[in-house]
């Protein structure tokens, strides 16, 4: 009769153990670990948000609309960045979280609040005239982009 070898057997029942051992780790880990953490994928926490303002930064953005008629880049640029602020603020005041304006904007994105486009791109301006020492912002750049600015503003009733 044929005997098999012994280390052959040892093997084979190594690699049995192994192949059981191998089946349960993986089925606890999907059914204990990435099942549930595959439930709450892709549903954000929903917030009501409509954005609202106080008198205060109503009429500090009145201001911001007579400055914007400047001629003067140097007062545009200064108006930009005061302009970044309030926006952070309504933004802030209307329950949304984040450290950065661009968290803010980003969660501004994923609530769907109108003009959070807009809002980026003004913001990347912004970022490169307070980050970027080379940038050179023209009067007809800082125009369209504060006027595309309180567009958003009027509608959330500014």
């Amino acid at each position: 009769m044929f005997e098999m070898p012994l280390y052959i057997i040892i093997i084979t029942l190594f690699l049995a153990i192994c192949l059981t051992i191998a089946t349960f780790y993986f089925f606890w880990r999907y059914y204990f670990v990435l099942k549930p953490a595959l439930i709450y994928v892709g549903k954000p926490e929903t917030k009501n948000v409509r954005i609202e303002a106080n008198d205060y930064l109503k009429e500090h953005w009145k201001k911001i609309r007579i400055s914007m008629t400047s001629s003067d880049v140097s007062q545009l640029k200064l108006t930009i960045i005061e302009a970044d602020t309030i926006i952070e603020d309504i933004l802030r005041l209307n329950n949304l979280v984040g450290e950065t304006m661009a968290a803010l904007l980003s969660e501004a994105s994923l609530h769907s609040v109108i003009g959070a486009g807009k809002l980026w791109q003004f913001h990347r301006i912004r970022n490169q005239l307070v980050h970027d020492t080379a940038f050179k912002l023209e009067l007809g750049t800082a125009r369209d982009i504060l006027q595309k600015v309180d567009e958003v503003l009027k509608i959330w009733g500014f």
